[in-house]
């Protein structure tokens, strides 16, 4: 749904198709294919002040997957149609919708995560359970207080194997999760969630693959298949418990790594620490939907010529108004020629959901939901537009605003703004009715629940992590449980890791990682 009760629209006069985010995925699955997948974590120190090495994340990590094998005791499952029985826990965990689950007593949980562990880091005693930090009193159910390992004392991500979701018989029903639990010594640092894809390949095709009608030639079905969700582990147990914040859920694995790699450097996290308790506040989820500011700061007046009046102050804006003019960040920047034709309606993909455009004639209607996913659900809450900078001409551009106290309320009864009107319809355009460059979307991050400023000082880009504390990212796979044999023999390889800068000196937008100034 939108943002206010009426349907947007402005004019455009050219077109082309959006150039979609890189398309990327893993995991994989069939008979005797390979998926295998690592992380990395990349330290940018270019154009900073800090020296290498005075800026440091350390991770450790515990991934777990259940094949049908080991834990198999203490799992029952039920059917698309059932409900999960009290005190049980369903797995996948942050799966939705009607699936086949599997099913485990809440009074097995721990076995059965123990069960299913597979591999960890640091993990001395071979137990494939994590050692020192939160892991120690959750897996092992122990009392008192964390066996807490001192920042400086992790070991260097550079110096472990790299985590390695690694199967090489995937198989409808299986799942797995990996929890990264991140450390930044020494300095304040924003942090960056990326990810890859390194490989994609059907591996030929088997006879019982060729045979399923949702078999596509040359598609890697398994991109699209298994699904990926991706939550702030509040308490480092490697389960989502309802409560904690999710950063995406439900994602295939193509659209999750398109979204870890479709903004340069990742996808930025915010800080939600693991200090020395479980179960902490939580606030400020990074994608989600929210209400837009009313606040007079991103008030705005509108001419036909370069000048927008912000607040009370004029302010003189360049031939090409930008949303960073307003204190606002531009989720998404549509060239003319990249909007989708006469009678045809495209989905656009920004971190904070996606933005469904429709063209009708020299009309232009959009709208928003809160999943990030490229697949426009009207059923839920979009998240909120501030501004729309519509520029074309050397007359600079045009910016309309939602619900600003200048009495003009939505964006299609914006009379300070050149507005044409039909019959039925009303449409934005450009100060002197030219063809139109570009169209800038433009959101306040506080109110749309994202990657915005929130509470965190003045930082424009992203939120910055306190040294000395402990943040837990979970990651869950899943091939829902009937599939079918269009995934047999393909196979994908991707990357995840974590990329950090420091706040001094930094506006949290990323710098470039150059060439041998990396670790």
């Amino acid at each position: 749904m939108t943002e206010n009760e009426d349907t947007n629209t402005f004019e455009i006069s050219r077109r082309k198709t959006l150039a979609a985010l890189g398309t990327i995925g893993a995991a994989s699955a069939g008979a005797g294919l390979g998926t295998s997948a690592w992380f990395n974590d990349t330290e940018n120190f270019e154009g900073n002040t800090l020296t290498a090495g005075s800026l440091d994340l350390k991770v450790d990590w515990e991934e777990h997957y259940y094949d049908g094998s080991a834990g198999e005791d203490f799992v029952s499952w039920i059917g698309a149609a059932e409900r999960v029985p009290d005190g049980s826990q369903a797995f996948p965990m942050t799966a939705t919708g009607a699936l086949p689950r599997a099913t485990v007593s809440e009074g097995d949980v721990t076995a059965f995560m123990q069960a299913t562990a597979v591999e960890a880091n640091p993990d001395e005693d071979g137990d494939n359970l994590v050692d020192g930090g939160p892991y120690d009193e959750v897996n092992d159910e122990t009392d008192g207080q964390w066996d807490v390992i001192a920042c400086e004392d992790y070991p260097d991500p550079d110096a472990l194997e790299r985590p390695m979701i690694e199967i090489e018989d995937l198989k409808p029903g299986d799942f797995g999760e990996v929890t990264f639990s991140l450390h930044l010594c020494d300095n304040p640092g924003y942090v960056w969630m990326t990810g890859e894809l390194l490989e994609a390949d059907e591996n030929g095709v088997t006879e019982p693959e060729g045979a399923d009608p949702a078999e596509i030639d040359d598609l890697v079905e398994l991109l699209d298949v298994v699904q990926t969700s991706l939550w702030y582990d509040e308490d480092c147990d490697n389960q989502a418990d309802g409560e904690e914040t999710v950063i995406f859920e439900n994602l295939s694995l193509r659209s999750a790594l398109d979204l870890l790699s479709g903004t340069d450097p990742g996808l930025p996290l915010k800080p939600q620490f693991v200090d020395s308790e479980p179960n902490g506040e939580v606030d400020n989820p990074l994608v989600g939907p929210g209400t837009c500011s009313t606040e007079s700061t991103f008030d705005t007046e509108h001419t036909t010529g370069d000048v927008v009046t912000v607040d009370e102050e004029e302010v003189e804006i360049s031939g090409n108004p930008k949303c960073g003019e307003f204190g606002l960040e531009e989720v998404i920047k549509v060239e003319s020629e990249d909007l989708p034709g006469d009678g045809n309606t495209d989905v656009y993909t920004t971190t904070y959901g996606d933005i469904e455009i429709t063209q009708k004639g020299q009309t232009i209607q959009w709208r928003t939901d809160s999943s990030p996913d490229g697949e426009f659900n009207e059923a839920e809450d979009g998240f909120c537009m501030s501004k729309v900078a519509v520029k074309g001409g050397q007359s600079g551009g045009n910016v309309y605003s939602y619900d600003n106290d200048n009495g003009n309320d939505n964006f299609d009864d914006d009379a300070e703004a050149e507005l044409s009107s039909g019959e039925t319809e009303e449409w934005l355009e450009t100060p002197t009715g030219q063809d139109i460059s570009h169209i800038s979307f433009c959101v306040d991050p506080e109110y749309t629940g994202s990657n915005g400023n929130g509470g965190n000082g003045e930082e424009e880009n992203g939120e910055c992590f306190e040294n000395s504390t402990t943040q837990c990212i979970g990651f869950e796979w899943w091939v829902p449980a009937d599939t079918g044999n269009e995934i047999q023999s393909d196979r994908a390889v991707f990357d995840l890791g974590f990329y950090t800068e420091q706040c001094r000196h930094n506006d949290g937008s990323g710098t470039q990682v150059s060439e041998g100034n990396s670790s």
